[in-house]
């Protein structure tokens, strides 16, 4: 597995993930995920820190999933990234404001990144 630029959730069968807490959005999607390919996975372990969870898949415990922006973020000796190549796993995200609203330098800072980061997300 290590060794693959891509998994799907089915081969994931036998691993055991280490997940967020409950409550969190990306949980759901992994655990449908699996349930639509057939296999309910096996929770290792569970934190609300990213990094807890990373120096977990560091330790051998387990697989980790984070969003692609955050796990290139967090690379270490001992953790490679590997793609999830899977139509079920998709996680879709929003950046909502108020139309004509008021934005901070910080938040049109935020806008500008992303509109540069995902040019095709049509970001007015």
């Amino acid at each position: 597995m290590a060794r693959s630029r891509r998994l799907r959730l089915a081969e994931l069968r036998e691993t055991p993930f280490l997940m967020f807490e409950s409550g969190f959005a990306l949980n759901h999607v992994l655990i449908s995920a699996c349930e639509r390919v057939g296999y309910t996975p096996t929770t290792a372990a569970r934190s609300g820190q990213i990094d807890f969870i990373v120096a977990l898949v560091a330790s051998g415990l387990g697989i980790g999933f984070l969003p692609r922006l955050v796990a290139e973020q967090r690379q270490q000796p001992g953790v490679r990234l590997v793609e999830l190549d899977d139509r079920d796993a998709v996680w879709e995200m929003a950046l909502i404001w108020r139309r004509g609203g008021y934005l901070s330098h910080a938040a049109l800072a935020w806008l500008e990144l992303n509109r540069d980061i995902y040019p095709s997300a049509n970001l007015k």
